[in-house]
């Protein structure tokens, strides 16, 4: 299955943004281990050199000041085009500096820079460095559950919505569970589903929610007419998969 899916990302590279692709779209760290392998590919047709650290997620946070019970290795890489490197996570703080009764969340950090072109085509030629961020989802013993019964479980996920005024509407989200939920694609509907009133909230917000927390999305140039009484979303599971999902809202003035 590594290799199937390895092998997809180097021949389709233009499904991406980022050249260096983790082997998957986010890391359970299961609490019973101390290490764990992945792969990063590089899909680029030149080689580029990859830094690596995990933070809390922090985009303007150096990672030398980064904060975090992991260890990742190797910390600095060169990779050569089209060639798949393996990295180790290691878990190397104390197991009781985190809650044993609910996820915690932790991001990889993956800095990839190419090589500087020596002979540009043009003086306004740049070179960039791009950032990928890949959740690590620290999983306690107890907590051990499969993509299933993981579904079911933030299917307990509940939704208010507010009119801020005649144009802008909040939506607050609450996870009662113990696991990290995340959320994408989220819409409002109205009349049941008859017609979408507005799709994503404004701005770029992060659709995770830590567990035991509530979140508030605002939706702006909403219609004043427009009767929102449903809302749509998809969950996302372990292996990255999107399950859609629909709930019927009410909403207060």
């Amino acid at each position: 299955m590594r290799i199937t899916t390895l092998f997809c990302l180097l021949c389709y590279p233009f499904l991406v943004i980022a050249g260096v692709i983790p082997e998957n779209s986010r890391i359970i760290f299961h609490a019973k281990n101390a290490l764990q392998s992945s792969v990063l590919v590089n899909t680029n047709p030149y080689p580029v050199v990859a830094q690596l650290w995990v933070d809390e997620g922090e985009l303007n946070t150096d990672p030398e000041q980064a904060v975090s019970p992991f260890v990742v290795t190797p910390v600095i890489s060169r990779m050569d085009p089209l060639k798949i490197n393996e990295m180790k996570l290691i878990f190397s703080g104390e197991k009781s500096s985190l809650p044993a009764d609910r996820e915690s969340l932790f991001w990889l950090n993956i800095l990839e820079v190419p090589p500087v072109n020596k002979n540009p085509a043009t003086e306004n030629e740049v070179t960039l460095s791009m950032l990928t961020q890949v959740k690590i989802l620290y999983r306690p013993e107890s907590l051990e559950t499969n993509s299933h019964e993981l579904l079911a479980k933030l299917d307990a996920l509940t939704f208010s919505a507010k009119k801020v005024n005649k144009n802008v509407l909040a939506l607050t989200v609450n996870n009662p569970t113990q696991y990290v939920a995340s959320l994408a694609a989220v819409s409002l509907l109205s009349q049941s589903g008859g017609s979408t009133v507005r799709s994503n909230p404004t701005g770029t917000p992060n659709f995770t929610l830590l567990p035991k927390s509530t979140n508030t999305f605002q939706f702006e140039h909403i219609q004043p007419s427009a009767r929102v009484d449903e809302i749509e979303y998809f969950l996302i599971d372990d292996s990255g998969k999107f399950f859609q999902r629909r709930q019927h809202v009410s909403v207060s003035q």
